[in-house]
């Protein structure tokens, strides 16, 4: 095989995804994100509730995505195209980094949707609305997921990907 930025990428192609190790699904979905230009990263910031909640929870990554599909199916019958990674701020603040394609949906209407799953029905009163949500396009998608999995242990019960995005 030619040496070439991809090598790393062609090596792990033959193997299943289950078979494949954390920095191996990252690196795909990574070269993934950066040859199509229908995703956003972001980073959700969750409620001191919506935090001791999940401390009671052993898998915190898969409350979120049912949180998440059961609001989206209940407003528009499917769901975005979504990855993200729970993560443990220093001070010792949760919060999510990830990745979403929208696919068609209403882009407001999903944003409240996620501000919903990390801040309850009510997130509207919060003073700090409008930063319970940051999103932005996609500048460097292996950059990206290298800083979604800074702190993260391979650990499925942070670790959230959608099948459609194990499928790229």
């Amino acid at each position: 095989i030619k040496q070439n930025k991809y090598s790393s990428l062609v090596r792990v192609i033959n193997k299943t995804w289950k078979n494949m190790s954390l920095t191996e699904r990252m690196l795909i979905i990574g070269e993934y994100l950066n040859a199509t230009d229908t995703y956003n990263v972001f980073t959700l910031r969750l409620s001191k509730e919506k935090m001791a909640f999940l401390e009671r929870i052993e898998n915190k990554a898969d409350f979120f995505r049912r949180l998440i599909q059961a609001h989206c199916f209940k407003k528009f019958r499917r769901c975005p195209i979504c990855a993200f990674v729970l993560e443990r701020c220093p001070k010792g603040y949760l919060h999510l980094h990830g990745v979403i394609n929208y696919c068609g949906l209403p882009v407001n209407e999903i944003r409240d949707i996620l501000k919903c799953a990390a801040f309850g029905a009510n997130f509207r009163q919060y003073s700090m609305n409008r930063f319970i949500l940051k999103v932005e396009p996609v500048k460097e998608g292996i950059g990206w997921l290298s800083y979604m999995l800074k702190s993260t242990k391979e650990s499925r019960k942070y670790i959230y990907v959608s099948n459609q995005l194990k499928q790229c």
